[in-house]
C-alpha cells in the first residue's frame, strides 16, 4: 500500500511540474471571416510561446478561446501577440464585455492569391473570399 501511495504522489507531482501554470482566456477576434481565418488564427496562435492551444475558433461569432502558460506569456502579453501575429483586432471578452483590445494591421486569409481551400469553398461570413483582385 506504502508503494502506491509513494507512486500516486510522484505522479501528482511531476504533472504538476509539466503542466505549467495554465489559464485560459476568452478573446473577441474581429476580422475573421471564413474557416479558412480559422484555421490561420489558430496556426498562429500555437506558434506563440507560451500559448498552449485554442480550445476554440470562430469566424461567425468572432471569438476564441486560448490556454497559455502564465509562466512564460501573461493575458495582456496574449492578446498583444494574437494581433501582431494574426493581423485581427483581439481583445479579451469577458462576460461579454471587451477589455483591453489591440488591433492588428487589417488582414485576412482571403486576400489576393488566396489558397486556402476554405476560401474557394466560399466558407464566408463576407465576400471577401470570393475576391479575386
Amino acid at each position: 500500500m506504502k508503494k502506491v501511495s509513494t507512486f500516486l504522489i510522484v505522479c501528482f507531482v511531476t504533472t504538476l511540474m509539466f503542466a505549467g501554470n495554465l489559464a485560459s482566456i476568452n478573446l473577441s477576434v474581429k476580422g475573421m471571416t471564413c474557416g479558412g481565418c480559422e484555421n490561420k488564427f489558430k496556426e498562429k496562435a500555437l506558434n506563440i510561446k507560451g500559448i498552449k492551444s485554442v480550445d476554440a475558433v470562430s469566424a461567425e461569432t468572432g471569438t476564441a478561446t486560448v490556454t497559455f502558460d502564465m509562466d512564460e506569456i501573461n493575458s495582456k502579453e496574449v492578446i498583444e501577440a494574437l494581433a501582431e501575429n494574426t493581423g485581427y483586432t483581439v481583445a479579451n471578452n469577458t462576460n461579454g464585455k471587451e477589455t483591453n483590445q489591440v488591433a492588428g494591421k487589417p488582414s485576412s486569409c482571403c486576400q489576393k492569391g488566396a489558397t486556402n481551400p476554405a476560401c474557394k469553398k466560399g466558407e464566408t461570413k463576407k465576400k471577401s473570399c470570393d475576391k479575386k483582385d
